[in-house]
């Protein structure tokens, strides 16, 4: 019998503790705290981090000279002038306002164009028939938002958007939820604000074909401090090391336009704001296949991620998709339960005798079978328990719009106006520059004399005074004494100077006239209104493309109504143009579906003269064509389009509801029963020429053969 020994086991050795598993709500709102608690998660929220800062990084140097570029625009655009020097320090420096005057001439007449009447900016499109009551409501309650809930729009969009729009060329705004003041919010992001990376091309008004994109955040003390519960971290960023207004990133452009203004940085730092990112776009997480869509916010100086969250949502056609085939299931499970139920029944009957006829019993009499099951199509095993539809598909909430002024044929920013007429002004400013430092050396001439002509006093030029020569008689002293006198200014600095500002009003299409310059001298009023509709027919093409850019923003507006608007609200909308009130119901489910949108601007520029005449015209076609005179609904459109023309729309409800339109073409009478549709009333039918009217009765008899 061998000897039994003892074996020592070592505890743990060899073995490391299983790192603890990273599980985590993909729909959370904040996933911070949740990657925290692991090793795991703290390696991704480090690698997060540092991706969020690399590119930010990367997409704000690459874009360097372009802010540079904006912010020298800008000082054009406002007229500050570099200082002259020596000898020139005092002559006379003004700025020729080409940029100024043009553009801030087409964006008033463009931004008066598309929100000339904020009553009603845009329409809702009905998706179908069925929903028009909802298109009204929706058409309803977004004007009433944008106008009296969204107190920053007009300002926004209406103003700063269409500014940086024909100047820099390029405009983005962001559209969010602002949880401190429980409202949306659409915010116009300058080059100092907004980043994305270098790319080949973008044309997506979403940018969702570019990779990520940002901006630049700035949040004082308390608005960080209300971000308590929502973000994580936010009282170790609040006990960093105070901000100061010249923390990283560093904002040129922001700083060089605010001393154009006359605006300086303080030198006390206690109110400087802190500096974060926010930062969209696709990144790899966790247990996951596939790069997901994030959102995060960083401090940009400690590194440190106050949220993370999958900024993904259902796609709506594919939620109906998934309800569909939910109610397909669900019909053919009941369906076979039905059957089965009736299977049971047969089977329980079988053999069985009625006791009043002694006949077998038939259950197919008494219950009839029911409609066999159809299954799904989309399903292979429908009887399966486990089978359900595909899950609904998750797309990227984009809340960025971005437009250009001038398409770019190769990367992301637009061109605008504004580089044309700056290029303008500055050579005008140049050659107006040389015109009064020339004018200024004519108006002060200099004096040469020989070595030795001396004065009893320092020489002086001043009225009445008398300078007395020594060493040269009277005779010898206009040959002592030389005057030098420079030339007059060069006419041609002025004709270049009228050159560039009549090549600025030519090449953005703005000419005086916009301004209401009057005709010219024995101009027509034909001539005058076809030198307006010439300079505003580039103006539309253009202010087409901005309201494309509002209706993206007014999308993505019901987007943030989906999802923060309450369930249900009442509101009374008390419509003083129009007269009256009106009591609507909405709540975000009527926002759940696609949403389409139209701006109400015609966007021809006309005046309202012009709009009068037309809709005068309107007026008088019944007179023209006399079967309108009988249809009474042509004649109350054209009644209110009248009055709209005359901005008289407290009359409006007097004309009463609009009539119902005829149901024949111009009200002619229906045809009588056995008249095709084309016949007037009470004629034969055509297709039975010669033939005798049918009197009824027996048919006469045939005449006998010969």
């Amino acid at each position: 019998m061998e000897e039994e020994t003892d074996v020592e086991l070592e505890v743990g050795g060899g073995f490391e503790p299983k790192e603890a598993e990273l599980v985590y709500d993909e729909a959370a709102p904040n996933l911070v705290e949740t990657f925290a608690s692991t090793e795991k998660g703290r390696k991704a929220l480090k690698r997060l981090a540092d991706q969020v800062r690399k590119d930010f990084d990367a997409a704000w140097s690459g874009a360097e000279a372009y802010r540079e570029r904006i912010a020298n625009d800008f000082k054009i655009f406002t007229g500050d002038l570099p200082k002259k020097s020596f000898p020139f320090e005092d002559s006379a420096n003004a700025n020729v306002p080409i940029m100024l005057e043009t553009l801030s001439r087409v964006t008033a007449r463009s931004s008066s164009e598309l929100f000339g009447d904020w009553t009603n900016v845009f329409s809702v499109l009905p998706m179908t028939p069925d929903d028009e009551q909802l298109a009204y409501l929706l058409t309803k309650h977004g004007n009433w938002q944008i106008r009296n809930e969204l107190t920053d729009f007009r300002r926004q969009i209406g103003s700063r958007g269409m500014l940086l729009f024909y100047t820099a060329g390029d405009v983005v705004c962001h559209s969010y939820y602002d949880s401190a003041k429980k409202r949306n919010r659409h915010d116009i992001l300058t080059c100092d604000e907004f980043f994305m990376p270098y790319v080949f091309t973008t044309t997506e008004p979403d940018l969702s074909d570019v990779p990520y994109m940002g901006k630049v955040l700035h949040r004082y003390r308390h608005e960080l401090q209300r971000m308590r519960g929502e973000w994580s971290g936010v009282d170790e960023v609040i006990a960093r090391e105070p901000p100061s207004w010249d923390d990283d990133p560093e904002q040129v452009a922001h700083e060089s336009m605010a001393q154009t203004m006359g605006i300086e940085k303080p030198d006390d730092s206690s109110r400087a704001p802190y500096k974060l990112i926010e930062y969209v776009g696709w990144a790899e997480l966790p247990n996951q296949e596939n790069d997901r869509f994030i959102r995060a916010i960083m401090d940009y100086t400690t590194k440190n991620l106050l949220l993370l969250q999958i900024h993904e949502e259902e796609d709506w056609q594919d939620r109906a998709r998934f309800d569909r085939q939910n109610e397909e299931l669900e019909r053919y499970r009941a369906a076979r339960a039905a059957e089965a139920e009736h299977q049971a029944m047969v089977e329980q009957a079988a053999g069985m005798v009625d006791p009043m006829t002694g006949m077998p019993i038939d259950v197919n009499m008494i219950h009839p079978p029911p409609e066999p099951a159809i299954p799904p199509g989309w399903a292979e095993n429908p009887d399966d328990p486990m089978t359900s539809p595909d899950p609904i598909r998750m797309v990227p909430i984009r809340l960025f719009t971005h437009a250009v002024c001038i398409e770019p044929l190769v990367g992301s920013l637009g061109i605008g106006f504004g580089r044309i007429q700056s290029d303008f002004n500055a050579a005008a400013n140049v050659a107006f520059s040389q015109y009064t430092d020339a004018a200024t050396l004519a108006n002060v001439c200099s004096y040469i004399t020989p070595e030795g002509v001396e004065f009893d006093q320092p020489f002086s030029v001043r009225p009445g005074a008398i300078n007395k020569v020594k060493g040269i008689g009277p005779s010898d002293l206009g040959n002592a004494i030389k005057e030098l006198r420079p030339s007059p200014a060069n006419e041609q600095l002025v004709n270049v100077i009228k050159m560039m500002y009549d090549w600025g009003q030519s090449a953005i299409q703005a000419p005086a006239v916009l301004s209401g310059e009057p005709g010219k001298s024995g101009e027509t009023y034909r001539g005058l209104s076809t030198r307006v509709e010439q300079a505003t027919r580039q103006l539309s093409v253009v202010t087409r493309v901005y309201a494309d850019f509002v209706e993206g923003i007014l999308k993505n507006n019901a987007k943030l109504n989906a999802q923060f608007l309450p369930d249900e609200q009442i509101l009374y909308l008390n419509d003083t143009k129009f007269g009256g009130g009106e009591e609507i119901v909405v709540g975000r489910s009527m926002y759940q579906r696609d949403y389409r949108v139209e701006i109400r601007s015609d966007l021809r520029f006309a005046s309202q003269a012009q709009k009068i005449s037309e809709a005068d015209e309107l007026l008088q076609m019944p007179g023209a064509v006399p079967p309108l005179q009988t249809d009474t609904a042509f004649v109350h459109h054209a009644v209110r389009k009248a009055l709209e023309a005359r901005n008289k729309h407290e009359m409006i409800p007097l004309l009463g509801p609009p009539p119902p339109p005829p149901t024949t073409p111009f009200g002619a009478p229906p045809p009588m029963p056995g008249m095709p549709p084309g016949a007037p009333a009470g004629m034969p039918d055509p297709s039975a020429a010669g033939a005798p009217p049918d009197m009824g009765g027996e048919p006469p008899p045939e005449e006998a053969p010969v």
